[in-house]
């Protein structure tokens, strides 16, 4: 996957709140507890990403090179 998981959940979980945020359009005058929750819920989106990236690099790392979908690694030669 990526060489920091951590950060390319940051950046799902940010960008999961924002579709959230135009989903379901508010204003902070209007319903204050909306901005609350989102700023509640974040942490654990955030959470959750990470544990999915974590899981995304588990898989790639546990499957044989033939049974990844782009097949063998290009950097190994081809059997001779």
């Amino acid at each position: 996957m990526t060489k920091h998981p951590i950060f390319s959940a940051f950046v799902m979980a940010v960008v999961i709140i924002v579709v959230l945020a135009f989903v379901f359009p508010f204003s902070n005058q209007e319903s204050p507890w909306a901005v609350s929750f989102l700023a509640l819920i974040f942490p654990f989106i955030w959470f959750f990403a990470w544990l999915v990236t974590n899981a995304g690099a588990w898989l790639q790392n546990s499957m044989s090179p033939e049974e990844r979908p782009g097949g063998a690694d290009e950097d190994q030669e081809p059997p001779r």
